[in-house]
């Protein structure tokens, strides 16, 4: 069976998964101590290239490291190394520092550039011909300026929530054409 367009195949999983391990290991010979290898998951959706997740529990705190299958086929080169830092630096500054840190604070850039990457908080990649879905938008009004509610919000006010302008004080309201 033929693979979507935008998706990776098996064997570009495994290539991300070994990189993934052999930045998890430059990590571990850096910092002289092991690292728990977390679960590496292809489960991210929209225009997000890669996701470090905390997850807390009442005994422990874990991680997770989430990569978009999608967005790494459009350059999996550049995923490779960029993307696959970044992640890694953030279960490494986890790791080290605990789960209090900035998510792009100076214990994760000190990690970034350690591993040979180069710490930014947002990544610089193409994402043209990615089918995403967009929320849509409805106009709205109150006394001092037309707004853009999201779907969500504008069923809450036609199922009879009330929102309130914080500028102008008054009832925001559909707009009327």
């Amino acid at each position: 069976m033929a693979q979507p367009a935008h998706t990776l195949t098996e064997v570009q999983k495994k290539t991300v998964i070994t990189a993934t391990r052999k930045q998890l290991q430059c990590a571990a010979d850096l910092y002289e101590t092991g690292f728990t290898e977390p679960p590496i998951l292809f489960d991210l959706g929209g225009t997000q290239a890669g996701a470090c997740r905390i997850h807390k529990t009442l005994l422990h705190t874990h991680c997770s490291l989430h990569y978009n299958s999608a967005v790494f086929s459009l350059d999996l080169e550049h995923h490779l190394h960029d993307t696959v830092i970044h992640e890694v630096a953030h279960y490494i500054a986890f790791c080290l520092h605990g789960p209090h840190i900035k998510p792009h604070g100076p214990e994760w850039k000190q990690v970034v550039k350690q591993l040979g990457g180069t710490p930014k908080a947002r990544g610089d990649y193409c994402i043209e011909g990615l089918k995403i879905r967009r929320q849509r938008r409805f106009p709205y009004t109150c006394g001092c300026r037309t707004l853009e509610l999201s779907a969500t919000l504008h069923n809450r006010i036609q199922n009879g929530q009330v929102r309130i302008c914080r500028f102008c004080g008054k009832a925001i309201a559909p707009l009327i054409k």
